[in-house]
């Protein structure tokens, strides 16, 4: 509406919702683009996405566009009700359209009834979708339940069961992704299916070829759900032809030539090591192979990397091309007369481009860390290892014995961080990142709740002996205070413990019998004594940070440094940076365009302070 009806409304009102274009209203579109001899639209979807991106609003205003509301932002000078339908409702009353089809129910049945409900009747809708979302109705219950760093943990989607199309499968390319993955894709006939055409369609892996049975020239089904990637569903063999060819999965990388392997998972348990065969196969050309080399670049160059600024995926491509980069540390070697003779590089850009590459020589560990792309480490599991570690080398050296003892670190991520920095490519890469001058701006001595904090206790209990649970673990340290004379003990020595059961106790005993079992108990007391962080070591006092225990939140656009920054500047001098306002929260940083969140923290009262005040906090602590 272009004023609103009614009243009680607030002085300022952001509404939220999303615009589409009903079937009819997207026929009469291409009817009229038809008539015209122009390009048609795809589907209604991209009709609208089209239409809103028109630089002639007079166009826009010419298609055939709804809005349906499904929440609001800032709030101002009045009050909503306490929930979320009702206040759709409310919204309503002033004039905006909301869905005719939304429903409130009280529990899982009534959820899982309502989808059974409109998928039978999703055909005759005037509109398209793919699915539902269920929201936790009441306010209150959505701010306790907050938000990840993805969305909402008060709302998940239900998508409808994917739509299927028959084609033909013509052939299989193999592409290969950063950690060397190889992956099947299928070129199809294309095929219209879940609104858009389709011509290709993952296959996964080899195991699911082998479990399909499917052919190149064989009559498949191809299902599409929402934006997920198409993927071939299963053959009709009825309609296999004398035309079909099996399809070979290659033993050499189709990129470098270098040999493919099978992915090994190894899982830990009480029961001890097992190994067994992942559905994966990857290439062990690394950095040898073109393909893994642009997407390691890509990674090692982004955002929440060591975002360089302005080496985006189409330069990296061409760099690596044109062979000026082979390696991470390349980019530092770049001469101005390398990018000047490049396509699309003039004097300012070459210039611009050098500067930024030598600008992030010195970052902090963490992101150093996340930079190098080690598998399964993510942004978290990079700042636990550069706070726990304080430097790269203690990192390439830590024992996956030691990693265990670290949050969020189980037995496979810690494997695969010791396998990444045992590789000789990988050291390689990091020994000429060295080289060429890059470093951790925050490099320094191990943690200080990290120095002397590992308890023998601890020790015993990552060593996942069976039987052996926290108690006895802390009974059998009070005993020893070593794990020398643990190992040698016998089992009966170690039943007349207190506490200690027969069973645990012959155990324990049976599991020092083995030669390796030893050498990594061994090894790991002597790394925690050489870094420090042995139980026996002094512990230094960790100093109360200036924000310790008190919760943030950051809402909308800051101007000087981005969200991420902030959060990041904050989380160092000790606060925890939350995703939604409550009761607990100390304070909101709020930038131009704080919404929700910002009304929420006045009716609380919680503090509020603008991007100056938390600029003037930094500087206050040399951040």
């Amino acid at each position: 509406p272009l004023t609103l009806m009614g009243e009680g409304y607030p002085d300022v009102i952001e509404v939220r919702g999303e615009i589409y274009m009903p079937k009819k209203g997207f026929d009469k579109l291409n009817e009229r683009a038809r008539a015209n001899d122009e390009k048609t639209f795809v589907n209604p979807r991209n009709a609208a996405a089209g239409s809103l991106r028109m630089l002639d609003a007079r166009i826009t205003a010419e298609r055939p566009l709804e809005m349906c509301c499904y929440s609001v932002g800032l709030v101002e000078g009045g009050d909503l009700p306490n929930d979320h339908s009702a206040i759709l409702e409310q919204l309503q009353q002033w004039g905006f359209r909301i869905n005719s089809e939304m429903r409130v129910v009280d529990n899982v049945n009534g959820c899982l009834e309502y989808h059974d409900y409109l998928l039978a009747k999703r055909n005759s809708l005037p509109y398209d979708i793919d699915g539902i979302v269920y929201k936790v109705d009441n306010l209150d219950l959505q701010q306790q339940l907050g938000f990840t760093a993805k969305g909402p943990r008060w709302a998940i989607a239900h998508k409808f069961p994917a739509e299927e199309e028959i084609t033909k499968l013509l052939g299989v390319d193999f592409q290969v992704g950063r950690t060397g993955a190889i992956t099947p894709v299928a070129r199809l006939e294309p095929v219209f299916v879940g609104g858009v055409t389709v011509s290709n369609a993952t296959l996964h892996n080899r195991d699911e070829i082998k479990r399909l049975g499917v052919k190149v020239n064989d009559t498949v089904v191809v299902r599409r759900a929402g934006d997920v990637i198409p993927q071939v569903a299963k053959v009709v063999l009825e309609r296999r032809g004398d035309d079909v060819i099996d399809i070979q999965f290659p033993e050499r990388c189709p990129v470098c030539d270098s040999d493919v392997e099978r992915v090994k998972i190894v899982k830990y348990n009480k029961g001890g090591r097992t190994e067994e065969e992942g559905a994966a196969y990857r290439c062990v050309g690394r950095l040898v192979c073109q393909a893994q080399l642009n997407q390691a670049i890509i990674h090692y160059a982004s955002r929440k990397a060591l975002d360089i600024d302005g080496l985006g995926e189409k330069i990296v491509e061409q760099l690596v091309g044109e062979g000026l980069v082979k390696s991470p540390a390349d980019l530092y070697k770049l001469k101005f007369e390398d990018l000047h003779e490049l396509e699309g590089f003039a004097e300012l850009s070459a210039k611009n481009l050098l500067a930024a590459i030598a600008d992030r020589k010195t970052v902090p560990l963490s992101k150093l860390v996340f930079a190098l792309g080690i598998p399964d480490v993510g942004e978290e599991t990079a700042k636990v290892l550069a706070e726990a570690f304080g430097s790269i080398d203690k990192i390439r050296r830590a024992l996956p014995e030691l990693l265990v003892h670290l949050p969020d670190v189980g037995r496979e991520v810690a494997n695969e961080i010791t396998g990444f920095f045992a590789d000789s490519h990988n050291a390689a890469v990091i020994d000429d990142l060295i080289a060429v001058g890059v470093n951790a701006s925050d490099a320094g001595d191990i943690g200080a709740k990290y120095q002397g904090a590992i308890t023998m206790a601890e020790s015993i209990g990552r060593f996942n002996i069976p039987g052996v649970g926290p108690t006895t673990a802390e009974n059998l340290a009070k005993h020893f205070n070593e794990l020398a004379p643990l190992m040698d003990a016998s089992a009966d020595s170690l039943a007349d413990i207190d506490k200690v059961s027969a069973k645990a106790a012959e155990s324990v005993a049976e599991f020092f019998t083995s030669e390796d079992n030893r050498t990594k108990a061994h090894s790991l007391e002597q790394q925690l004594l050489d870094f420090g962080m042995h139980w026996s070591c002094e512990q230094r006092e960790v100093a109360a940070l200036p924000l310790d225990g008190l919760i943030y939140v950051v809402t909308g656009t800051l101007e000087t440094m981005g969200r991420s920054d902030a959060k990041a500047k904050l989380q160092q001098l000790g606060a925890k940076v939350a995703g939604s306002v409550s009761k607990k929260t100390d304070c909101v940083v709020a930038g131009p365009g704080a919404g929700s969140k910002l009304t929420k923290a006045q009716a609380l009262g919680v503090d509020v302070i603008d991007e100056a005040a938390l600029i003037a906090l930094l500087q206050q602590h040399d951040l």
